[in-house]
């Protein structure tokens, strides 16, 4: 069989064994959105001409790996506070998603705009997610068997957090836009003004 089934969980297919506990994944809460992932992994690659950018790349793979890190980190501090395995995920937005759209943006994409990283934003936040189960599972924070990513199906973290982070990443550039370009009209006319070659490096908008 290609899915193991869970009894807890009609659509979760187990995965592994570690520690006596199994480890399983929601299809609907985790397979989906990273099948999503994949998908667009795959995309980015073709349309790039299989050519990567190793410094790009680099920070890429460092945002989504410090990204599971914080949210797992969190995660284990509500754990410890509350004794059990539930998270204030009104306060995760403003601690880990908000910071993480805001640096994200000013990594990648602030000399970019308007080309935005919107993909790429979205696998750094639900890959991330996904990596902060396993950060816990594989520490010893989640004792339980069994362990489903995803479980929360479309309320589930590995479910929203990509969203959400595509969604602060989406105000980060707006706003930095917003802040950075001349929005006055009698800026709009000394620029238009200006001998040409004085503005040939600027990014239009």
């Amino acid at each position: 069989m290609l899915c193991i089934p869970v009894a807890s969980d009609s659509l979760a297919c187990a995965l592994f064994t570690y520690n006596g506990n199994v480890v399983a994944i929601d299809l609907l809460g985790a397979g989906i959105p990273l099948l999503f992932c994949l998908l667009s992994s795959a995309y980015l690659l073709i349309n790039g001409r299989f050519r990567l950018k190793p410094r790009r790349f680099a920070t890429l793979a460092a945002l989504t790996a410090s990204f599971g890190l914080v949210v797992a980190g969190e995660y284990a501090l509500w754990d410890s506070i509350y004794g059990g395995l539930g998270v204030n995920t009104r306060l995760l937005i403003f601690t880990v998603l908000i910071p993480a759209g805001v640096l994200a943006f000013l990594l990648l994409d602030r000399a970019r705009v308007p080309n935005l990283s919107i993909l790429q934003i979205y696998i750094v936040g639900t890959v991330g997610t996904t990596l902060s189960d396993f950060f816990r599972i594989f520490s010893g924070a989640l004792n339980i068997s069994p362990v489903i990513i995803g479980a929360n199906r479309l309320s589930d973290g590995v479910f929203l957090d990509g969203l959400l982070l595509i969604l602060t990443y989406l105000f980060t550039a707006v706003l930095y836009d917003t802040l950075t370009r001349p929005g006055r009209p009698q800026d709009r006319e000394a620029i238009a003004g200006q001998n040409p070659e004085s503005n040939s490096g600027m990014v239009p908008l």
